[in-house]
C-alpha cells in the first residue's frame, strides 16, 4: 500500500511531498515501512517496482551486518577521515574475497560460512609459517620493515 505523506522542511519553509509504502510479510508477521522520494517532474515508480525496490534493501543490509559480525567492519580506532576510509575498503576488500571464495567453493563445499573461511584461512596461514624456514623469512622481513633507517652523519 502506498499512501501520500508531506514532511515539513523549515529550511525552506514548506512541506515535501513522499509516499509512505507500507507492506506486510506473506504470513503477516512483520509490517514494513518506507518513505519513497520522486524527484519534481518523474512519474512515481510503480507499487510493485516501488515494493521490489524496499525488498532489496535486506540483501545490501544483510552484507553490512556480515562485515560487522565477520570482519570488524565496525572495530575502527581511527582519528582520520583517510584511515576510516582505508578501514572499510580493506574490510570490503576482504568482504569481497570471502564472498567469492563462497562462490568458487559452492559446488565441492556447499553452505561455506565466513567463519570457516576464516578458519581455513588461519589454518592455512599457521601451516606456512609452521616451517621453520617460512617463519624466519617472515620475522626477517618484518625486523628489516620495522628496523631503523641508518642516518649519514655529516663529517666534522
Amino acid at each position: 500500500m502506498r499512501l501520500p505523506v508531506w514532511r515539513w522542511e523549515p529550511e525552506r519553509q514548506q512541506a515535501q511531498a513522499l509516499q509512505l509504502l507500507i507492506s506486510r510479510e506473506l504470513d503477516g508477521s512483520q509490517v514494513k515501512y518506507s518513505l519513497c522520494y520522486t524527484p519534481p517532474g518523474r512519474p512515481a515508480s510503480a507499487g510493485a517496482q516501488a515494493l521490489y525496490q524496499q525488498m532489496q534493501r535486506y540483501w545490501i543490509e544483510r552484507v553490512f551486518q556480515e562485515a560487522k559480525q565477520q570482519l570488524g567492519l565496525h572495530q575502527n580506532q581511527t582519528r582520520h577521515w583517510p584511515a576510516w576510509q582505508h578501514h572499510v575498503a580493506l574490510t570490503m576488500l576482504a568482504l569481497h574475497f570471502m564472498l567469492a571464495a563462497q562462490l568458487e567453493g559452492h559446488e565441492t563445499i556447499p553452505y561455506l560460512s565466513f567463519t570457516s573461511l576464516k578458519l581455513m584461512l588461519a589454518q592455512k596461514l599457521q601451516n606456512l609459517l609452521h616451517e621453520d624456514e617460512a617463519l624466519l623469512a617472515a620475522v626477517r622481513k618484518r625486523a628489516a620493515y620495522a628496523a631503523p633507517k641508518p642516518t649519514v652523519k655529516p663529517p666534522t
